[in-house]
């Protein structure tokens, strides 16, 4: 089908705003699986808002690191089936979307301030032996992905899902992951 050329900005402004909905749906699924997992709140916390995400979720359940043995990873499809992949956030491109945590203590985990009640970083977690889950397993487990190209390839497959002709230096030709 033949269209106008004037159709073009607003079909791009289409295309591009759902492939950034597609890209965040990956960058939350990929936090979900990267973030320590031990009563499970902070993994299952990750959000994808058209608002700033508020950090008031308390936590479910205990564990003690330090104490405890390591819990077992939960398989990659739980978080899949828990994410927002089928309530994607389309959002005009002059507005922002927001990827936050809602766990209270999102700040700790992601090693950028002290525990409450604590007065420690996550960062002495590690320090003191504790059984730690991240991915990777070490303290800036969260500016790993979000400095690192890790995020861009989240960003490329939100892209290539929509099978629309884009191609990426980062990543795959979709289907090949």
């Amino acid at each position: 089908m033949v269209k106008d050329i004037r159709q073009l900005p607003k079909d791009f402004r289409k295309l591009v705003t759902e492939a950034r909905a597609e890209a965040a749906a990956e960058i939350q699924e990929s936090l979900m699986n990267r973030s320590p997992f031990w009563t499970g709140t902070f993994a299952e916390s990750w959000i994808v808002s058209k608002t700033e995400v508020q950090a008031t979720r308390p936590r479910q359940g205990e564990f003690d690191p330090s104490q405890d043995d390591t819990p077992p990873r939960l398989a990659s499809s739980i978080f899949r089936d828990t994410s927002q992949k089928s309530e994607k956030v389309y959002q005009a491109l002059t507005s922002p979307v927001f990827i936050g945590n809602e766990a209270d203590y999102a700040a700790f985990v992601i090693n950028k301030a002290k525990l409450k009640g604590e007065g420690i970083k996550y960062e002495a977690l590690f320090k003191k032996g504790a059984r730690t889950t991240p991915r990777p397993n070490v303290p800036n487990w969260y500016d790993v992905y979000t400095q690192s190209k890790e995020i861009f390839k989240d960003i490329d497959k939100g892209f290539l899902a929509l099978n629309k002709g884009f191609t990426t230096k980062t990543t795959k030709p979709a289907g090949t992951y």
